[in-house]
């Protein structure tokens, strides 16, 4: 008699895939495909700003091609109902689009906290998420981590502590006023257009934010235009909007015109009367070296000790002469 307990097939393996393309591949308990109605959006979702145009493109591609990649839900029991962890601009899409059902790998329930870091992980590795929404997530998750130091926050989802610092003043009104966190979220201006324009307030801020938003600069662009501006002593805060803006624009316009060049000094015409220019054979430019050596230390010599103020007086076109000729001996001699 075969003593020997007996194996009773279960439904799964009755289903398993024994060929070959079944070999080394594992069935997921957790993979479903859930009807659109019965999915919701989490509330404490890092990100806010979905633009239509987007979701718009996204859309037809789900029609033409079908959803490609399952978004992450997890179960919430008491309301019966699939919680987004991430996917949630699909599950947007999807509805644009007509779809009934939505792939999604259905996860434990997990505490809020642990939900948010994985939502803030995956939506940090996109670069499309805005730093407002972003900074947004982090404070949310400072507060689901139960208030613990930002140093802390920042190890949690790897970002380094000044970037971190960065993106917290983004929710700072008084660093970044409503209408710029507002054109961030919409994509029309980043935290390096922020960051330019807290060198000037007032209306030379207001019009180079404009000007940033209609003409698209970038942030480099930006900055030349803030240099400029901070330079020029016509502008002050008696300055309106509309003057900056267009100031902006000039300077944009005539930094891309190019520049006649300078017509060459003669250089002759540096020289005292009745001087010629000495042949520069090998003897002359041993002298030059000497006699330039010589008179850097005088030179130095001179700004530590002040001369008497006529002799200064004296020396000084001299001294002009002789840095405007080696201004222009440093422009013919090529790198």
């Amino acid at each position: 008699m075969n003593s020997k307990p007996r194996k009773f097939a279960v439904v799964a393996d009755l289903l398993k895939d024994t060929s070959s393309r079944g070999a080394g591949v594992e069935e997921m308990m957790n993979a479903k495909q859930i009807r659109c109605d019965r999915i919701v959006p989490d509330p404490d979702q890092p990100r806010k700003s979905f633009p239509q145009e987007s979701l718009e493109e996204l859309a037809a591609s789900l029609k033409s091609r079908g959803v490609l990649q399952p978004i992450a839900v997890w179960y919430d029991r008491p309301n019966d109902r699939y919680v987004i962890i991430h996917g949630e601009r699909r599950w947007r899409a999807a509805g644009i689009a007509g779809l009934e059902m939505l792939p999604a790998i259905v996860r434990e329930d997990q505490a809020s906290s642990e939900r948010l870091i994985d939502q803030l992980m995956e939506n940090l590795q996109r670069e499309d998420l805005n730093d407002v929404d972003r900074a947004d997530g982090l404070a949310h998750l400072k507060e689901a981590l139960g208030g613990v130091a930002w140093e802390r926050v920042a190890e949690a989802v790897g970002i380094g502590r000044t970037r971190l610092f960065q993106l917290l003043d983004l929710l700072d009104p008084k660093k970044t006023p409503e209408p710029e966190q507002q054109a961030i979220r919409k994509g029309e201006l980043t935290e390096k257009h922020i960051r330019v324009l807290r060198r000037v307030s007032g209306p030379l801020r207001e019009g180079l934010r404009r000007v940033m938003i209609e003409d698209k600069l970038s942030a480099k662009e930006a900055d030349m235009a803030a240099d400029a501006l901070v330079q020029n002593p016509s502008m002050n805060i008696n300055t309106t909007a509309e003057q900056v803006a267009e100031a902006v624009r000039r300077i944009r316009v005539e930094a891309k015109t190019p520049r006649e060049p300078e017509p060459r000094m003669n250089l002759r015409g540096l020289l005292p009367p009745g001087q010629t220019l000495p042949a520069m054979d090998a003897a002359a430019l041993r002298d030059v070296q000497a006699s330039a050596e010589r008179l850097l230390r005088y030179l130095l010599a001179m700004s530590t000790e002040p001369l008497d103020p006529a002799e200064a007086t004296r020396l000084r076109p001299l001294i002009r002469r002789l840095r405007d000729t080696a201004d222009l001996y440093l422009d013919s001699v090529k790198e």
